[in-house]
């Protein structure tokens, strides 16, 4: 079975189990953690709601020790995969010590980057990286060809992923991108529907039959695609225009934790500036008893009862289950 479909397979499984839990507010251990180091980023993408974090939260950044002590707190009946995201996570002026110390407590590392700085790169540190997702967030993007390359001259590089947001300045390239990573050992290219909130509207300026028709030369190419959250074809329109496209189900709360740069744990942060969906502290609580406590279960309960949150991130969000 080819990677593409073993990627497909295994999305389409964990989405049906995260389904299955999702008729109770207990949850079973996650499957990872997700730990934004900093808010902080050396690109500025008009797409990316971070700035709007930063903005409420300030500039915060867990620091080497306040990572120990969260470490320390995770206490599940199995280590969970570790994911470090932003903001940018290699603007951390320690980020090589931070890879270093969950690898070395025998955690599955991976790490979204947008690969602008590549001085964090070196063989020791990528030995501590099971996976690496590299954003390809601007027009140009030589420099991501440039890290992928150096990336997979390592002894031992770790799985490579791009990822692309679908914008009005790349919908007519996704293509080319695709031609440009063929042939340099990525595990997959996937290619991101844009996040927008109810408010916000970009109808005007995505042209779906350009998306469609880039989508369909993508997948006739020899290289392993995916185009997330999965909307169908038949249902672009729906997505990017009709505010009342189905789609009330989350599967997020019951798959992953959140660690917010404070050290408080959120069910999700992109709901954090204008929702009350803070529900612990990683360096105070034992985090196995954060993630069934009562606040967590709460949400849990609201969302799989009354649906998403209107009015927020959830509305065009990539943990939606459409139709």
């Amino acid at each position: 079975m080819n990677t593409k479909k073993l990627q497909v397979l295994a999305t389409s499984k964990l989405s049906r189990l995260a389904g299955l839990m999702r008729y109770s507010s207990f949850a079973p251990p996650p499957f990872y953690l997700r730990i934004m180091l900093t808010y902080e980023c050396n690109l500025g993408c008009s797409f990316c709601n971070q700035k709007e974090l930063m903005d409420v939260a300030g500039n915060e950044e867990l620091d080497v020790e306040t990572l120990e002590k969260i470490e320390d707190n995770i206490d599940f009946p199995y280590k969970p995969k570790i994911h470090l995201f932003g903001g940018e996570p290699t603007v951390h002026e320690n980020i090589e010590e931070v890879i270093d110390l969950f690898h070395e407590r025998g955690y599955r590392v991976s790490m979204t980057t947008n690969g602008v700085d590549a001085g964090w790169m070196a063989s020791d540190t990528m030995e501590g990286l099971d996976e690496i997702n590299i954003s390809v967030n601007t027009t140009e993007y030589s420099y991501v060809l440039e890290a992928v390359e150096r990336i997979n001259s390592f002894s031992s590089p770790p799985l490579i992923n791009v990822n692309c947001p679908i914008t009005p300045q790349n919908q007519n390239d996704l293509a080319r991108i695709s031609r440009d990573f063929k042939d340099l050992g990525i595990s997959a290219i996937v290619f991101n529907h844009l996040s927008f909130s109810r408010e916000e509207t970009i109808n005007e300026e995505i042209d779906i039959e350009t998306v469609r028709s880039q989508k369909r030369k993508v997948e006739d190419m020899d290289i392993p695609s995916i185009f997330f959250p999965p909307v169908r074809e038949e249902d672009f329109e729906e997505y990017y225009l009709n505010p009342s496209f189905p789609g009330t189900k989350c599967i997020a709360p019951w798959l992953k934790m959140e660690i917010l740069p404070s050290g408080k744990v959120a069910s999700c942060p992109k709901l954090v500036p204008d929702k009350d969906v803070v529900v612990g502290d990683a360096t105070e609580e034992n985090l196995s008893e954060v993630w069934n406590n009562e606040k967590f279960r709460q949400i849990r309960k609201r969302i799989h009862e009354d649906g998403v949150f209107e009015d927020s991130y959830c509305f065009r969000c990539c943990f939606r289950r459409y139709r």
